[in-house]
């Protein structure tokens, strides 16, 4: 047995378990055991029921007070049961569905309860707790359970088997005296050495079944470490191959490029401007262009991706622009479209995304190979095996940092040598940038087009839902639309927060049904495709979603977002968020709703009040958190690291860069 075999080597593992796992693009060995932890439940502390806030997961110790109660609500059997805490607060609890509680729970008795406070309409409560003797809780409270993103059907307990599996299998197969050296770790011994790192094996161990708190920061830390350094020397090594290339797909600076940029309906940025124009030359240039276009959101960087790809179609050559999502690839290609037409320019552009047809698929294919198509833009379907490009000299990745380092030189191997760029409106601060993007040169896109206005934004608790409610419906009645953002797909037992599901229903009921859309990223493809395309043309009023929309969505029409839970997201990913809206030319606003009122939290969030500058809002996340803040909520789609953030482990990203070139 080998870590590349498919998952259903595992023993219990069949098709059907493997279609579950494949839903959380788990197909191998590999796959599972660096499938991570997003979390880890703590049992905490019991506390005052006083203290508890409505949907916070919370202990409490408590004693009953009178005999249970069992009625019906409905369909359902409900037990309610009084308890008094050891601070002298009575409460109630609630159980549906789980009659023989009437009899468990003895007047007189105490147990630790955890569940969640209700805020419902008719009194606070406490409901569905677990129920747990002192000294069972006391025990659990030692522990780290972790948290996995799960799909319907797949349960913890079964990928925790799985899991353990895996690692039994490894230490059958491989010797941890040597600490796996590079058997099936990529980081030198000596390395390891150096730092005092846990063995990759024990990190694995750790990292999924910790023994302490301690235990698990120190597996996090090996783990994080190289990831950090493998992708150093991947950058390396991609650099060393560039250097001192010959330009072989060399362009003419072109006088139809000159005339559209003339003709656009606004005036290029002075940034967007000397960004095209270093580019223009670079690939007219003697060498090979490897360059990374960095812009806040709503900067302009998409219509300069549009120019260069429209030159070197002008010169013969094949472009293509690879997107981190369907969504996102559908709106470059319509967005594209629109402009050649408007412009009366007459070129062959295609799209070539996972959700087309088998048949849809064979014909993109076939005219691209024959060079039927000047632009291609797509997803990760761009570099699969069977898509030959005729004369691909120009490559774009969109959102550079979602893609792996092996996906984008997968497609520029296409081409030869291509010219590469790379885009991306993650901001961050320009001392961690000078560490990552150290292979490639780097032009700042750090000007707004005129015509945007600044986003008003305020962070407020969740008294005020009911007013951003009524102001939502006055921007609806001026034929706005608007987002809300919720950190959860669905309720979670082991997590608190709002979630899309249940959100969504809320609102249709205060806006209507036909008004509310809703999106995540459990839904299919086509699912996702429908949601926004029916958002984008305004036959829904107001999008409900995950942080699914934080990259690249453009409606113009949308001046409101609201997100809930602002506490649990870093300060860049809020920003990104935030640049959903002001994409047209009316007043936008952002509302960020802190469901926890942390002092801390709220030195963070008053940070998006004060500044639309998404490089000063990086920095100052990066001072708020600082490095070694490891519970927080991690930032989106960093690179392409399971578990590093470039905020949180800069300290262990700079050492391991030191590492990396120190390698051979």
């Amino acid at each position: 047995m080998k870590l590349s075999d498919d998952i259903q080597t595992l023993k219990g593992i069949g098709p059907k378990s493997a279609k579950l796992y494949a839903n959380l693009s788990i197909f191998t060995l590999s796959d599972l055991i660096t499938y991570y932890p997003r979390d880890y439940e703590r049992y905490e502390a019991p506390r005052g029921f006083a203290n508890a806030k409505p949907g916070e997961l919370f202990a409490v110790y408590a004693r009953v007070t009178s005999a249970p109660t069992l009625t019906f609500a409905g369909k359902y059997k409900l037990v309610s049961c009084t308890f008094v805490d050891v601070y002298g607060t009575y409460f109630t609890a609630k159980w549906f569905n789980q009659p023989y509680l009437k009899s468990t729970l003895k007047t007189g008795m105490a147990y630790v309860l955890r569940g969640k406070l209700s805020d419902k309409r008719y009194g606070n409560f406490l409901e569905q707790p677990q129920i747990f003797t002192k000294e069972r809780y006391d025990e659990l409270s030692k522990k780290l359970l972790p948290i996995y993103p799960l799909t319907k059907g797949l349960s913890r307990d079964a990928l925790m088997k799985s899991e353990k599996a895996v690692l039994s299998h490894i230490y059958e197969t491989f010797d941890d005296n040597d600490e796996l050296g590079t058997t099936i770790s990529r980081l030198p011994v000596e390395i390891e050495k150096k730092y005092k790192l846990l063995s990759y094996l024990r990190a694995l161990e750790e990292i999924h079944f910790p023994s302490d708190e301690k235990s698990y920061i120190r597996a996090r830390d090996r783990i994080v470490f190289e990831e950090f350094y493998c992708f150093f020397v991947d950058m390396r090594t991609l650099k060393s191959r560039m250097k001192g290339l010959e330009n072989a797909y060399p362009t003419k600076l072109m006088n139809d490029t000159d005339e559209l940029i003339k003709s656009l309906p606004y005036e290029l940025t002075g940034a967007q401007a000397k960004t095209l124009s270093t580019i223009r030359h670079e690939m007219a240039g003697q060498g090979v262009v490897h360059r990374l276009i960095q812009g806040d959101v709503g900067s302009g960087k998409t219509i300069v991706a549009f120019l260069c790809m429209y030159e070197a179609a002008l010169n013969g050559y094949q472009a293509a622009l690879m997107a981190p999502t369907e969504v996102l690839a559908v709106q470059h290609f319509n967005a594209l479209k629109k402009l050649l037409k408007g412009q009366g320019i007459s070129l062959n552009i295609s799209l070539l995304v996972g959700s087309l047809s088998a048949a849809e698929k064979r014909n993109a294919h076939e005219r691209i190979k024959n060079h039927e198509v000047d632009i291609v833009i797509g997803t990760h379907a761009l570099f699969q095996d069977d898509v030959e490009f005729a004369r691909l000299g120009l490559v774009i990745t969109d959102e550079q940092h979602r893609f792996g380092v092996n996906q984008r030189k997968k497609l520029g191997d296409k081409g030869g040598m291509p010219h590469t760029l790379y885009m991306s409106a993650t901001p961050i601060p320009r001392s961690l940038a000078g560490v990552l993007y150290a292979d490639m040169d780097v032009s700042i896109i750090d000007e707004k087009p005129t015509n945007r206005l600044e986003i008003k934004s305020c962070v407020v608790d969740t008294s005020y839902r009911p007013n951003a409610y009524a102001f939502i419906k006055r921007e609806l009645k001026a034929g706005r639309q608007a987002y809300i953002i919720c950190p959860l797909v669905e309720e979670s037992e082991l997590m608190s927060g709002e979630n899309v599901v249940d959100y969504a229903a809320r609102m249709k009921e205060i806006f209507g049904s036909e008004t509310v859309g809703i999106l995540h990223g459990r839904m299919s493809a086509e699912e996702k495709r429908k949601a926004m395309e029916d958002f984008a043309t305004a036959k829904t009023k107001i999008l409900v979603s995950t942080t699914v929309v934080e990259v690249g969505v453009d409606v113009a029409n949308a001046t409101v977002m609201l997100i809930e839970d602002a506490q649990r997201f870093g300060l860049a990913q809020l920003h990104q968020l935030r640049g959903r809206v002001g994409r047209g030319d009316a007043q936008s606003y952002c509302i960020f709703i802190d469901t926890k009122g942390d002092p801390e939290d709220n030195e963070r969030l008053k940070v998006m009040n004060s500044s639309n500058d998404g490089f000063f809002i990086a920095a100052e996340d990066l001072r708020l958190r600082g490095p070694g803040d490891l519970f927080g909520v991690r930032q989106s789609g960093e690179l392409e690291f399971k578990l590093a953030d470039i905020y949180r482990d800069s300290e262990i990203m700079n050492r391991a860069a030191e590492s990396a070139n120190l390698v051979t």
